[in-house]
């Protein structure tokens, strides 16, 4: 990304004739999935002036009723009374892909696919911010459609928002711009201020706007005939939209309307995680990671990383630690992320990474045993003044990951010296060590190492409240009768179930 520039990205509403496609398939999916947790779905959706389609390929125990999720979706979309004709068109997967996917030991990837995931530390979602701002906007067009904050709002809609960058950082918001059906009877100047005081404004606080800031509500002027009955829609058609707005790579498949075994969506699903796994344990400021599968083989063909120079570890390291940390095979996606559970409708609009609940959003899972495979493949960057920026971010382990990362681990016990943590204290860790407790040979918690240089004092705070940020060289010590060790490096490090 250009240190100086001006980035921009959008969404759409759900009631938006491509949203209300994608919609209507991950329905199907997610009804296929509630009866059999090993459905095999492709299901594409078209949506036009009097007739929605769905058509594609399901083998399931049971068959769910298409036309009644269809009609059921689109009332819940906002188009209740919507005079349409549905017709349906399935049969079941192929059987040579059948054999391909589920003929061996393994579940096999349902198709070739290059897919990508990135996450950066610029906002709390780990997105950049154009992207964030963008899905704030069509969700606030939703909510005071919903709420009838402002009336005669219709649910077809999209917004855009432009983002002025300098040195990197996101300065200004360049230019805004909103678009939404309405009643014939709505003003438009009426519409256009109510739409500034109730979407735009709110959405900015973050970066508000200024007096150079170009703001655009409906500027085609009426748009009151909308949703399928004045575009056609179809499934797959707002792939920048569920992802990354532009900004980051996209391998090119759809993500709705697929079961898990189709690497387009838990590839994509899983790249994400990882990315965002990798950002949030400060290993990086930004990340993107590359899958790439063939058809009937569960082993991606490829994996790579690019930290943009922004990771603490070289690329290659990292990527090791990818494949040490995170099983890649189509059964071990689904099985991180659930995704042989019917959720899929709840995530498809806004974005798909901007659900904090969606599994694949769970952004500290894998960070620690990131951070603890890295210190086994490379040596740490030096401490450089750009490095000390970038390593802000602490991590924190659940019991779970106490087990995960314990799990195979060539730990080191150091002195019995009585540290008393004053503020001359040196008692430093590497990032990615781990700080741990214990009581006899029992381990109480696991800290993970992760930021910036702290004394012992420091650290003596940190470790009351659950989080340790620590970087230098690794040691261990007593306070006040407890005994503390760091785990310094990975042998061959495994991650239960």
């Amino acid at each position: 990304m250009k240190d100086n520039c001006i980035l921009t990205a959008e969404s759409v509403t759900e009631g938006h004739p491509d949203k209300l496609c994608d919609t209507i398939a991950d329905a199907v999916v997610d009804a296929c999935l509630t009866q059999d947790a090993a459905a095999r779905v492709a299901c594409e959706v078209m949506a036009t002036a009097g007739k929605i389609i769905a058509a594609g390929e399901i083998t399931a125990a049971k068959i769910p009723d298409i036309p009644a999720i269809i009609c059921r979706t689109v009332r819940e979309a906002g188009y209740g009374g919507s005079d349409y004709e549905v017709e349906v068109i399935t049969h079941e997967q192929s059987p040579d892909i059948a054999e391909a996917v589920c003929g061996g030991t393994e579940t096999g990837a349902g198709d070739q696919g290059i897919l990508y995931g990135f996450a950066c530390d610029e906002t709390k979602e780990l997105l950049p911010l154009p992207v964030v701002l963008a899905h704030r906007l069509t969700r606030l067009l939703t909510d005071t459609r919903r709420q009838d904050i402002i009336p005669g709002l219709r649910p077809d809609g999209k917004a855009q928002v432009s983002v002025e960058y300098r040195s990197g950082v996101p300065y200004r918001v360049a230019a805004v711009v909103v678009s939404c059906q309405h009643e014939d009877e709505l003003p438009l100047p009426e519409l256009r201020r109510d739409i500034l005081r109730h979407v735009i404004r709110p959405a900015m606080q973050e970066l508000p706007l200024d007096e150079h800031t170009e703001v655009l509500v409906n500027p085609s002027g009426r748009f009151v005939q909308g949703g399928f009955e004045a575009d056609t829609g179809l499934t797959g058609r707002k792939l920048m939209v569920d992802t990354y707005g532009g900004l980051a790579p996209h391998g090119g498949g759809a993500l709705s309307g697929k079961d898990g075994t189709k690497v387009d969506r838990s590839g994509a699903y899983m790249a994400r995680y990882i990315a965002r796994n990798i950002v949030a344990a400060g290993l990086a400021k930004r990340c993107t990671i590359s899958l790439a599968y063939a058809i009937g083989k569960a082993q991606p063909v490829a994996v790579t990383v690019d930290t943009e120079h922004t990771g603490i570890y070289s690329d290659d390291v990292l990527e090791q630690a990818v494949r040490t940390v995170f099983n890649l095979t189509p059964d071990g996606m689904i099985g991180t992320l659930g995704l042989d559970q019917p959720m899929f409708q709840k995530f498809c609009n806004y974005g798909h990474f901007t659900h904090a609940d969606a599994p694949w959003e769970h952004g500290y899972d894998r960070g620690a045993g990131m951070c603890l495979s890295c210190q086994g493949h490379g040596r740490i960057a030096p401490i450089t003044e750009k490095a000390r920026e970038r390593s802000s971010l602490a991590g924190v382990l659940s019991l779970h990951g106490i087990l995960e990362c314990l799990a195979g681990l060539e730990s080191r016990r150091f002195g019995s010296g009585d540290f008393n943590g004053g503020s001359g204290g040196g008692i430093l860790a590497g990032a990615g060590d781990a700080l741990l407790h214990l009581e006899g040979a029992k381990a109480q918690q696991l800290y993970l190492v992760t930021g910036l240089q702290r004394s012992l004092q420091r650290v003596d705070k940190r470790i009351q409240s659950g989080v340790t940020v620590l970087l230098g060289q690794a040691a261990g010590f007593r306070h006040g009768g407890d005994q503390f060790c760091f785990i310094h490096r990975v042998s061959s490090p495994s991650y239960l179930k």
